[in-house]
């Protein structure tokens, strides 16, 4: 009979067509040479394609410092693009406007399956935890005496399994922050601008629909960075829990050696399974708060000095 698939493993089958989209493969079974060479093909065409809209951008800010553009117009998200041709005529036109939707849809696809990707994993372990620090509260079932449980054997061999549930969850965490704790620390350091500039944009624009735009660019930076702080602070929580449920099933009905293995678990479980920015800052609703801070700072700053600015 042939086993039903996981519903992690659902999950990413649903989201895989996104990041072939990236040119990232997620398969889980073998890749062909051809697999590879598409995600490859696929990889360096984005690649070269958002360089391009890169350094389009580069010149045009480049161009407004020369030009003497004041701080107010240098900052006006999105930046524009400056093209080697007239981008208006007929010729080039419908060239250009394939190439600015295409990178519009490379950029929210790679943000998106990924930061999706890890709301997946971090509620995944997290429930994870959670059915751990279950089975721990009623690992000791109360009908004993201390030191006299009459299947002491059969309570030993599922607490070896447990632990190593335990060491399999922590495995996972630490393979989650290797991937995404570069990543994370981007993340936290362009927020904190672009929540800024944003936000100084907004004051210092004057047209509705224009000061309408950046309000729900600046809602929905803060919203990205508030989701990863949400689901690490989860992860982190889900994990110290699994101490109170050592403390929770009935040790004392247990003897002397399992008694002492409950405590080894309850004092690692004690340090929390978190994920980091790169080791600069803990992913928890604390650091969410902090990139706000910092960036209200940045902001009191630029509207300080140029917020009179014509």
């Amino acid at each position: 009979m042939e086993e039903e698939p996981l519903l992690i493993n659902k999950t990413i089958k649903k989201i895989e067509i996104w990041f072939r989209a990236t040119g990232t493969n997620v398969k889980s079974t073998p890749k062909t040479r051809m697999d590879t060479i598409k995600s490859r093909a696929i990889y360096i065409i984005n690649l070269l394609w958002l360089n391009m809209d890169l350094s389009g951008a580069v010149v045009w800010f480049i161009s407004g410092i020369a030009n003497k553009k004041s701080f107010t117009e240098l900052t006006y998200l999105p930046f524009l693009i400056i093209y080697p041709f007239d981008a208006f005529t007929m010729k080039y036109w419908p060239w250009v406007y394939l190439h600015q939707i295409w990178s519009e849809v490379v950029v929210i696809v790679g943000l998106g399956a990924a930061d999706y990707l890890f709301y997946t994993f971090c509620s995944n372990i997290s429930v994870q935890f959670q059915l751990l620090k279950y089975n721990i509260e009623h690992l000791i079932p109360d009908d004993g005496t201390c030191g006299r449980l009459p299947n002491i054997e059969e309570i030993r061999t599922e607490f070896v399994d447990l632990i190593k549930w335990h060491q399999d969850l922590i495995s996972s965490v630490k393979l989650l922050e290797t991937i995404y704790t570069r990543s994370t620390l981007l993340n936290f350091v362009s927020s904190s601008a672009l929540i800024c500039l944003t936000g100084f944009n907004v004051l210092a624009g004057s047209d509705f629909v224009y000061v309408m735009t950046f309000v729900s660019f600046l809602f929905l930076s803060a919203l990205q960075i508030f989701f990863l702080c949400f689901f690490g602070d989860l992860l982190l929580n889900s994990s110290t829990k699994v101490s109170d449920a050592v403390y929770n099933c009935r040790w004392y009905l247990a003897g002397t050696s399992l008694g002492k293995d409950l405590l080894l678990v309850q004092i690692r479980s004690q340090t929390p399974c978190k994920l980091t920015a790169w080791d600069f800052s803990e992913v928890n609703l604390k650091s969410f708060m902090k990139i706000l801070s910092t960036a209200w700072s940045y902001f009191a700053l630029l509207q300080t000095m140029y917020g009179s600015s014509p």
